[in-house]
């Protein structure tokens, strides 16, 4: 299993909205993305923003009874982060516009016990890092696969 090396990974928790995600130019929920290089992966991001400064950014909102940010989510949105990045996209890549992709990303988590929220920004972990991970998640679900199948 390969070890992350970004940790501390929470950078900051707020009640409220980042002010990144304000200043949208694109919000698109629910967004299907696919990539083939360097590694194919396709995903459907929970939400994908694009400021008025062409910075893209995703964000992933979970509900729980409390507000922790687990490293599976700095995972997934790391994801989708290399998905936006390597993307063929014209969202992304076609506008015309030189697109900036912050190495980070929120994770906007909704309490089940009370309804409050909270908005944790986190750094993503860079896809030098990230490919080795997923490759590893994909050899040990398909090992999972074959035995159970088996």
């Amino acid at each position: 299993m390969h070890e992350l090396k970004v940790m501390p990974w929470l950078l900051r928790t707020s009640r409220n909205e980042p002010e990144a995600l304000h200043s949208a130019r694109f919000d698109k929920r629910e967004m299907p993305v696919s990539i083939l290089r360097p590694v194919p992966v396709r995903g459907r991001l929970d939400r994908v923003t694009i400021t008025n400064a062409n910075d893209v950014y995703v964000s992933d909102t979970k509900s729980r009874k409390k507000h922790v940010v687990t490293e599976k989510d700095v995972l997934q949105v790391s994801l989708g982060r290399m998905l936006c990045l390597y993307s063929g996209n014209r969202v992304f890549h076609g506008s015309g516009r030189k697109m900036k992709f912050p190495e980070r990303a929120f994770i906007h988590t909704v309490s089940r016990t009370d309804g409050t929220e909270r908005w944790h920004v986190v750094k993503t972990i860079p896809p030098s890092q990230l490919i080795p991970i997923y490759l590893d998640y994909l050899a040990r679900s398909d090992d999972t696969v074959k035995h159970a199948a088996g």
